[in-house]
């Protein structure tokens, strides 16, 4: 698996979605116009090519998963959610289902149900 590859996978296990300005700037149009103050943005340490360490901006996946729900679409998310949906909605660390999960601060996994 490639460096970029591997950060991506890193991210879908953490709950976190890497966005890009642009991506930034239409979900800030977005929440001036939905009221969306529910957003979890977030920041995600990496390590560069270069040995020094960044931090990749980005939003939470549940509230990735909520935006979608609500029909809010980004390309950036929904593609990071089709390509990364085998991560990201993997088994509940608590009853085991296979349904959509929440991510605490520890790493751990939880589905609706659970959280």
């Amino acid at each position: 698996m490639g460096a970029y590859k591997r950060f991506l996978h890193e991210c879908a296990e953490e709950g976190f979605i890497p966005l890009d300005n642009e991506s930034f700037r239409r979900l800030e149009e977005l929440e001036d116009q939905l009221d969306l103050d529910w957003v979890e943005y977030m920041e995600h340490p990496y390590l560069g090519f270069d040995g020094n360490e960044y931090q990749a901006d980005g939003i939470s996946i549940n509230s990735a998963i909520r935006l979608q729900n609500i029909g809010v679409k980004i390309d950036a998310i929904d593609d990071f959610i089709d390509i990364w949906q085998d991560v990201i909605f993997d088994n509940c660390d608590e009853c085991g289902c296979e349904r959509q999960w929440f991510v605490n601060k520890h790493g751990e996994r939880f589905c609706t149900d659970c959280a």
